[in-house]
């Protein structure tokens, strides 16, 4: 089964199965939060977040805060999607871990 996340208005495909291209976890132990200028960017960061299980909501004016403090497991089906996937949590500060 493969899930499809948008990503701020770029897609990539994650993938259920052990024969994904590329495998690594995350985690953001502590409780973040990106501002944004416009509420449709916001909701789509928000959105994006959630569709990778990281507990996520909308504060204040177009603040997305986020936090999880468990290590994640994603498997992403070719190498451009890991690495923007990569590089989305990275920016978010989130701890990465590849096997």
């Amino acid at each position: 089964m493969v899930i499809a996340v948008v990503l701020v208005g770029l897609f990539f495909s994650l993938a259920v199965s052990a024969d994904a291209a590329t495998k690594f976890h995350y985690r953001c132990t502590k409780e973040k939060s990106v501002h944004f200028d416009r509420l449709d960017t916001a909701v789509k960061y928000k959105k994006t977040l959630l569709q990778l299980e990281v507990v996520a909501d909308i504060y204040g004016q177009y603040d997305v805060h986020y936090i999880c403090p468990e290590w994640l497991t994603a498997e992403v089906n070719d190498q451009e999607s890991a690495e923007t996937l990569l590089k989305f949590l990275e920016q978010l500060d989130f701890e990465i871990s590849r096997d």
